[in-house]
């Protein structure tokens, strides 16, 4: 009789293991900003993706282990079928420019089984910082995919900073 205290590799499927979606314009920034950390994450055995919504050469985050979804995806679908226990990780930029991501990402930040990241260039009023060290490794593999990316040698920052979002944080501001 097989033993139920000890579970096989795997067999919990596929609900059990740890998410990182990140959404952004383009490929570079994601490698340049939080290449270390999705690299570091990947080896570990998350689930990490990326949706690019520009059509760009992927080859970079495949040096990195992460997986791409089309260009053509839809990003509402994919925020509204989040599963509990992923991380959404998202370009400023694309958070700033972008209402509708904001509403979606704001209710997903009302979940306590999801965690919302911004990573780039965040003002002081993104105080919850989330700094990552990556490993030898990952800065390698970081090093590499920003050559394939830009084809200048890259100089890697020793630390990568991503800001947890409250869902208060993300309320639409109008201009007066």
């Amino acid at each position: 009789m097989p033993s139920r205290r000890f579970r096989p590799v795997g067999s919990l499927g596929e609900a059990a293991r740890h998410r990182i979606v990140v959404l952004a314009y383009e490929v570079a920034p994601v490698v340049a900003s939080v290449g270390g950390f999705l690299c570091d994450r990947a080896r570990e055995g998350w689930d990490v993706s990326v949706l690019v919504s520009t059509p760009a050469d992927t080859r970079p985050l495949t040096i990195l282990g992460v997986s791409v979804h089309p260009s053509a995806a839809d990003v509402e679908t994919l925020l509204a079928e989040i599963p509990a226990g992923t991380t959404v990780a998202v370009q400023d930029r694309m958070l700033d420019a972008d209402g509708s991501i904001r509403h979606l990402l704001r209710a997903l930040a009302l979940r306590p089984d999801v965690t919302v990241a911004v990573w780039g260039e965040c003002g002081p009023a993104r105080p919850d910082a989330i700094d990552h060290r990556p490993t030898v490794a990952a800065a390698a593999f970081k090093a590499h995919a920003l050559r394939a990316a830009s084809g200048t040698d890259p100089r890697c920052a020793a630390v990568e900073v991503l800001h947890r979002v409250h869902a208060g944080s993300l309320r639409r501001l109008y201009p007066v």
